[in-house]
């Protein structure tokens, strides 16, 4: 949790952020929780190209998971914050 939001770009931590105090909040409904994975599918879906591009045919698959757990979610975030920063470092 605390590498996908020290990680990230400072909108992207906003929105992590948002999403781990709906899941965690102290009133959490099951609303709050879809909304959470809603917003981190978010995240990951402006992402898909940058996935598909490095995990090929395993991209559908890493999204069918990701769709039903919201660690998922957030791990995946984070594999995606190490992917920006591994090209950045490869330029």
């Amino acid at each position: 949790m605390h590498r996908a939001l020290s990680d990230s770009a400072p909108d992207i931590t906003t929105r992590v952020r948002h999403a781990i105090a709906l899941f965690h909040g102290r009133d959490t409904t099951v609303e709050g929780k879809r909304s959470a994975i809603v917003t981190l599918a978010g995240i990951l879906e402006e992402r898909r190209a940058l996935l598909k591009g490095r995990l090929g045919k395993d991209e559908g698959a890493l999204f069918e998971i990701a769709n039903r757990i919201f660690w998922w979610y957030l791990g995946t975030v984070e594999l995606t914050n190490r992917l920006i920063a591994s090209r950045t470092a490869d330029s």
